[in-house]
């Protein structure tokens, strides 16, 4: 026995702990439950003292829960609102982006209105365009065409006159040329200076004559050579232009 308790030393040890202090002093009240000597009353008083301190520590405990439960309660309120808060800036940023990519759609769905529009005007032109090269290519080309044929038939017929004029000379030339010389010839047979000279010139004439016709045969055939290249390039560079808008067109399309 130890002190005014008559606790054992392991029971000592503990007496600082209410709980374990009140199993002690239970103890030893059921050790001396039948005997009413002062030690039971002393152990009964010690016991009501370990039951007040254990429950004044369990109430201390309870309170010190209930604050925490409260700051718990009062934090939770907090991050609720401040969750409210958060979630009504989302929304609010939400909205803004959503409105601002409605604008940014609506104006390129605009632009692209617009684009259509003037690529729908500009093929229309370029389309009116084309029918209008198209139909003055047609004239142009049958114009040219008269133009070309007239001028072929104009070479032909003088390509014609001159070899008919120069089919003439060949055939005739020798005979003025005999007629020529039986007028210059005297009865005697001999010719008169004058009368030969006359000759000369006369002969001198139709070779000139001739010449130039010969040189006016080559000036047409070259002529006509000439105006069909012409024809034939013009015609090529018309086919390569209506060519070459065709493809631009389709490109565009």
């Amino acid at each position: 026995m130890n002190g005014d308790y008559g606790l054992g030393v392991a029971e000592e040890e503990v007496v600082d702990r209410p709980f374990e202090r009140l199993l002690a002093v239970l103890a030893f009240v059921n050790r001396h439950r039948y005997r009413r000597s002062p030690w039971a009353r002393f152990a009964e008083k010690e016991l009501h003292l370990a039951k007040s301190q254990l429950l004044s520590k369990k109430i201390e405990d309870l309170r010190r829960e209930e604050c925490r439960c409260l700051l718990l309660k009062r934090r939770g309120t907090e991050l609720a609102c401040q969750i409210l808060a958060s979630k009504s800036e989302i929304d609010a940023l939400e909205a803004r982006h959503q409105a601002a990519a409605c604008e940014d759609l609506k104006r390129e769905i605009e632009e692209l209105e617009e684009k259509e529009k003037t690529r729908d005007e500009f093929y229309n032109l370029r389309m009116s365009e084309l029918e209008e090269f198209k139909e003055s290519t047609r004239r142009f080309l049958l114009d040219n065409r008269d133009k070309v044929q007239k001028l072929q038939d104009s070479v032909s017929e003088n390509t014609c006159d001159l070899l008919a004029m120069q089919l003439v000379l060949c055939n005739v030339m020798p005979l003025q040329l005999k007629s020529t010389l039986n007028l210059l010839q005297g009865s005697d047979g001999y010719m008169d200076n004058g009368r030969i000279a006359a000759g000369e010139t006369k002969k001198s004439e139709l070779l000139a004559e001739k010449e130039k016709l010969e040189k006016y045969l080559i000036s047409s055939d070259h002529l006509r050579t000439l105006l069909q290249k012409q024809l034939h390039k013009m015609l090529i560079s018309q086919d390569k232009k209506k060519t070459k808008a065709l493809t631009k067109d389709q490109v565009e399309k």
